[in-house]
């Protein structure tokens, strides 16, 4: 990628990140101050981790980096940041392309109901043949911050049952009511 004179990368160990210079921050400050509001990977200096925050530079100043770029980083606005893709372009970002959004439905959906974060099958010695063993909190993981209820359960589900789950993300395995399943602790 040819980059601007004013986009630096810094390389750590096992990571990196994007800078720009004083000038460009100020203008990113100036002109997208939803860009610059500190998150969860961000701290809102001028300094961005390579991996996703430096889309926002990238948001900031689209006519110096090439158009896939640019694509690439709406996407990800959609997909992690929909309230500041609102701020950024005055709409609202479509549910069904906003990985956020589409988590934060799923937690709504099943707060009350056990859901699977990890399970084991019936190669680990606690679990007979032909069965999962779904340790499961009540409402599932924080789709923000992996935080998790304290009410935990673990149930013996079919294995059959449990493959024929919807696969990806945040469509995890959820136990509607609990006396479905056999409760092992």
């Amino acid at each position: 990628m040819q980059t601007p004179y004013w986009f630096k990368h810094r390389a750590t160990p096992g990571h990196g990140y994007y800078s720009v210079d004083a000038s460009h921050f100020r203008t990113m400050q100036e002109e997208h101050p939803e860009l610059v509001e500190p998150g969860r990977f961000y701290k809102g200096y001028n300094s961005f981790e390579d991996d996703c925050e430096v889309n926002r530079i990238i948001l900031a100043f689209p006519d110096s980096f090439e158009e896939k770029w640019v694509e690439q980083a709406m996407s990800w606005l959609i997909n992690s940041h929909p309230d500041m893709y609102k701020a950024y372009t005055g709409k609202a970002a479509p549910v069904m392309e906003s990985r956020t959004l589409r988590a934060q439905a799923f937690s709504k959906m099943v707060k009350n109901f056990y859901v699977s974060v990890s399970a084991k099958g019936s190669w680990d010695d606690d679990t007979p043949d032909d069965f999962v063993s779904c340790y499961c909190v009540r409402g599932g993981r924080d789709y923000q911050n992996s935080h998790m209820s304290k009410d935990s359960a673990t149930f013996l589900v079919p294995e059959a049952e449990y493959e024929a789950r919807p696969r990806g993300g945040e469509y995890s395995f959820y136990i509607p009511d609990d006396s479905l399943y056999e409760r092992i602790a």
